[in-house]
């Protein structure tokens, strides 16, 4: 496997290593390592606070050894009163889910895909960690929630997979320039306040040539916004989006921003990707690979959004977006 060295995700300087954390010299910070779980966090996750993260994360390390990935799913949500039963469980059988649904964005790379090493950036539970595992020399995840990296390394551990989980900040990966094969970060962008930074951190890290995929949920779909179920939301202007959803379901609805497809190209050409890959640094609809949901209808999907009349027409209100594109 090949050994990929840490930088400081601020300055990018050289760290070294004193059994407990990462030190940076220059910055003067300090990075722990928690459960195994290198913690690069410059900022906290949009949710919860790095301090309350890392908690339930220890609650979360203190059950792993005795339950499976899917018992820990199932401890998770009795854990967080705040997510309702049936979102939970629509949840849970999608992280469940998730291997093979990495198998499916792996394959948008291309069919020459590169042996070296995968950085996925919002690996989350790590499914497509372990599908990049098939595939790639090395594979790391990153994330900036701890609890599910911990809930992750469940996973991997189940799936006989050694691969590294680092919790960071997109916006600052802790990783050289010019380090990864291939960079995919899937259902990430929605999460992100200012996306333009990840976008510039992802091809920073890119090798020369490498690609780099970008997959989200679609602002303008006609269907139910995926994390709250309730149709129409990305329609509306985002200030009103937070009041409608507690009017319809009477739940929270924050920190989520679905993206459409004039931002991905925005975010696509302002990182600096290669104009020269037109052709290929463009939105198209992304296909979809839940198991044992709708599989034909998926099927029938997946088909019409290859040919290019439909595909222009599902790039404006399908599901899903997807960009790949070239250092």
């Amino acid at each position: 496997m090949e050994v990929i060295a840490f930088v400081c995700p601020l300055c990018k300087g050289p760290l070294t290593f004193d059994s407990e954390a990462y030190c940076c010299d220059p910055c003067g910070r300090r990075y722990p390592v928690v459960c195994g779980i290198p913690d690069f966090r410059i900022l906290p996750d949009r949710f919860i606070s790095i301090e309350d993260d890392r908690r339930k994360g220890l609650r979360l390390f203190e059950e792993s050894t005795r339950r499976s990935f899917a018992g820990m799913l199932d401890f998770y949500y009795s854990i967080t009163p705040d997510v309702p039963p049936a979102l939970a469980r629509k949840f849970s059988v999608h992280a469940l889910a998730e291997v093979e649904i990495g198998d499916a964005s792996l394959c948008q790379l291309g069919a020459s895909q590169p042996s070296g090493s995968l950085l996925d950036v919002g690996c989350s539970t790590g499914g497509l960690v372990v599908a990049a595992s098939r595939r790639f020399a090395a594979v790391i995840g990153v994330d900036v929630a701890f609890r599910w990296l911990v809930v992750g390394a469940v996973r991997l551990r189940e799936a006989g997979v050694k691969a590294p989980l680092v919790c960071a900040n997109a916006e600052f990966l802790p990783f050289a320039a010019d380090q990864f094969a291939a960079v995919t970060a899937t259902d990430l962008v929605e999460h992100l306040a200012d996306p333009a930074p990840a976008f510039a951190e992802c091809r920073r890290v890119a090798a020369p040539g490498a690609a780099v995929y970008f997959s989200t949920n679609n602002r303008y779909s006609l269907t139910p916004e995926p994390h709250a179920n309730v149709w129409g939301v990305g329609w509306l202007p985002r200030p009103w989006q937070a009041s409608y959803v507690r009017l319809v379901s009477r739940r929270h609805y924050r920190n989520v921003n679905l993206r459409s497809a004039a931002e991905l190209e925005a975010w696509t050409r302002a990182a600096g990707f290669d104009p020269g890959c037109a052709d290929k640094a463009r939105v198209r609809p992304a296909p979809l690979a839940v198991p044992g949901r709708w599989e034909r209808v998926q099927s029938v999907y997946n088909h019409l959004s290859r040919l290019p009349g439909w595909s222009r027409l599902l790039v404006w209100f399908g599901p899903r977006l997807e960009i790949l594109c070239r250092k």
